[in-house]
């Protein structure tokens, strides 16, 4: 089956596996990241129908695996749901709400060195810090926030975000008030992921002009 709309990228630490969320497919793909061969897809399950319906994603865009990567989050945004899926154990478990708001088109998420979560919540405009228990520990929000979509972050903690809305990389400090921009570009252009390669650069996809920045 060929891709359709292809939206993210992990790779586990050791180079073995390579994760890839296939949007509207509504799956997650693996394969050995060396060979580059598919060895499995993870999104209905096959054991029941209540686990089927349970776990069928809609929409799976940003993904990210915690840093002994056991486990996988998959913002699966037209479900409104952070999903967290153990991939040794085959458990998961689910976050719909943070602070008492519900999430609205989870669009990307991101682990720091702490294994602190971060969800671009792009609907609600904000930013959501989770623990490793999924328990809430802060939120980024305000009138700088425009449909934030992708997530990375730096090797020293900062988090970086790809304001969607106003076409704008900005970074922020966990805990810390305020939101920098860092570069902004010219309408008709359409930042969306983002990634920090060894060499602590910050590498920008814009899908409209069909570029890395």
């Amino acid at each position: 089956e060929k891709f359709n709309h292809p939206s993210c990228v992990r790779v586990t630490s050791d180079g073995s596996l390579m994760y890839v969320s296939d949007s509207l497919n509504n799956v997650i793909r693996v394969f050995d990241f060396a060979t580059r061969k598919h060895v499995a897809d993870w999104g209905p399950a096959k054991t029941s129908a209540t686990r089927e319906s349970a776990l069928r994603l809609q929409a799976p865009m940003g993904i990210a695996l915690s840093n002994d990567d056991t486990v996988l989050y998959i913002c699966d945004c037209n479900k409104n749901r952070l999903l967290c899926w153990d991939v040794y154990e085959g458990t998961f478990s689910s976050v719909h709400e943070v602070d008492g708001q519900g999430l609205n088109a989870p669009y990307a998420v991101a682990v720091d060195a702490m294994d602190r979560i971060y969800v671009a919540d792009k609907t609600n405009m904000r930013v959501v810090v989770l623990d490793r228990s999924l328990g809430y520990l802060a939120s980024l929000k305000g009138t700088t926030l425009d449909k934030p979509k992708g997530l990375a972050v730096g090797r020293d903690g900062r988090v970086y975000l790809v304001n969607s809305g106003s076409s704008q990389v900005c970074v922020f400090s966990p805990f810390e008030a305020g939101l920098h921009l860092i570069a902004q570009w010219d309408a008709g252009t359409a930042p969306r992921e983002l990634a920090i390669d060894s060499a602590n650069r910050l590498c920008v996809s814009d899908s409209v002009q069909g570029v890395v920045r």
